[in-house]
Formats: structure tokens, C-alpha cells, sequence
């Protein structure tokens, strides 16, 4: 297991810290309750790709990089791939409100103390990781990253 910490780092003025994760680390079994209402368990996208994004709705590198996530998830649900946004901020309504508003096209999740668990103590918004069709974390950025660069990094595992 490889271990990475991240620096803090400001993006349009925003603080963000990411605490060190575990690469490697599985997320099979990993319980998230959608906005929407039911359960999600992770081990049922094992074989897909999986990009897991922390978002708040008042983030303005968040709201930036929702539409690149949209034309992804479209782009390559197909390829075996699937994006969960993890909502940090707010209530249910209002998490579905902010999906609707972006036309957001993938699960959207309220974030619980479970999550902190497998990602780390996520401290800062947005953050993005990528785990693999094994459900093990291979990669995560922290802060918005332009779209080529995001989807260099995730179509590398697909």
C-alpha cells in the first residue's frame, strides 16, 4: 500500500486540503445514501471504473467541473465507467435542487462519517479520486483540474 499526502492548495481563492490517503485502499462494501433516497453499495460497480467527486453546491471550482463530469459520464458510461458525486454541504433537497440545476447525469450522495473511513478526512472541496474495476483507489486530485488533464487520468484505467 502506497501511501501520498497532499499539500493544501488555493484555487480561486478557495482553501483546499486533502488528508493522506491510502492508494490501493478497497472500497468494496462501501454504503452511500443517495439524495434521491435508497442505498448504493459500491461492490455492485466492481468491473467499472469509478470516479468518486466531493463537491459543495457554494464551490466555485465544483460548480465549474460538474459539466465536464456530465459530458464524461455520457461520453463513456458504455466503456464501463461511472461517476458519484458525493454532495458535502446541505440537505437532500437542496442536493437534488444543485443535480437538477447542473443536469448532473450520475448518482448524487450525501456524504457521511463512513466515506471519511476509506477517503480520508476530506477537509476541502472539490476532491476527486479514481478507483479502479477492482474497487481500489488508484488515483485523486484535489481541486479543479482541466477537463484533458481529468480525463487523461481516468481514461488511463478503463
Amino acid at each position: 500500500m502506497k501511501f501520498v499526502g497532499l499539500k493544501a492548495s488555493a484555487i480561486l481563492g478557495v482553501l483546499l486540503v486533502l488528508s493522506t490517503v491510502a492508494f490501493g485502499v478497497s472500497v468494496n462494501g462501501v454504503k452511500l445514501r443517495p439524495a434521491k433516497g435508497g442505498l448504493i453499495d459500491l461492490s455492485y460497480y466492481k468491473g467499472k471504473v469509478v470516479v468518486v467527486n466531493f463537491f459543495a453546491t457554494w464551490c466555485p471550482p465544483c460548480r465549474k467541473e460538474i459539466p465536464d463530469f456530465v459530458r464524461l459520464q455520457t461520453a463513456l458510461s458504455k466503456k464501463g465507467f461511472q461517476i458519484i458525486g458525493v454532495c458535502v454541504d446541505g440537505t437532500k433537497p437542496e442536493a437534488l435542487r444543485f443535480a437538477q440545476q447542473y443536469h448532473i447525469n450520475y448518482p448524487v450522495v450525501m456524504d457521511n462519517r463512513d466515506l471519511a473511513s476509506v477517503f480520508g478526512d476530506i477537509q476541502g472541496v472539490p476532491a476527486t479520486f479514481v478507483v479502479d474495476r477492482n474497487l481500489n483507489i488508484v488515483d485523486q486530485w484535489v481541486g479543479y483540474l482541466e477537463p484533458a488533464k481529468a480525463d487523461a487520468r481516468i481514461r488511463k484505467w478503463l
